[in-house]
């Protein structure tokens, strides 16, 4: 008797172990899916102007027709904080994240964003493993450096949200 209360208590205990595993994979699947149309702003000011008006001038200035459909900050505001809370861009499509983002070079020199940097939002496991790739193309960019002998330079670059290792031969 007692060997097939064990075994129920067991199978018991591992149901739920299994249920809020495959719970979790969905969450953190609809957490990416969520986050699919959204950009992060750090760095942006807060209180010169409204939100939806700084997503707006945004829009303008990459010279995109991308619908916004919400803006908000991160975390709770603080007086006391140095550093402004970042600024979370939902649009309205995929799309027109997109196409922001491939427009994000029209920023250059304008005086207004001098400071901010523009992100996809992420979850913590994408920048965890974001933050993964980069170390080890630091790694790997370091050792290919020690070896060459002035005749350039590996570097990384992100390109489409893809970061690699590029060769800067000297000209």
């Amino acid at each position: 008797r007692d060997s097939q209360q064990q075994q129920i208590t067991t199978g018991l205990s591992t149901a739920p172990t299994t249920g809020t595993f495959f719970n979790n994979i969905c969450n953190k699947m609809e957490q990416r899916q969520l986050k699919r149309k959204n950009l992060t702003l750090f760095g942006l000011r807060e209180g010169t102007k409204a939100d939806l008006v700084m997503a707006s001038q945004l829009m303008e200035d990459v010279a995109v027709t991308a619908q916004v459909q919400s803006c908000y900050r991160l975390g709770k505001q603080s007086e006391s904080s140095v550093r402004p809370r970042p600024l979370v861009i939902k649009f309205l499509s995929v799309e027109g994240k997109m196409e922001v983002q491939r427009s994000l070079r029209n920023l250059k020199g304008k005086s207004e964003w001098k400071g901010v940097s523009i992100r996809p939002d992420l979850t913590k496991m994408q920048y965890q493993e974001e933050k993964q790739v980069f170390e080890d193309l630091c790694h790997e960019m370091k050792s290919k450096n020690e070896n060459l002998q002035g005749q350039g330079k590996w570097k990384i670059v992100n390109w489409n949200g893809v970061q690699k290792l590029i060769f800067l031969d000297n000209i």
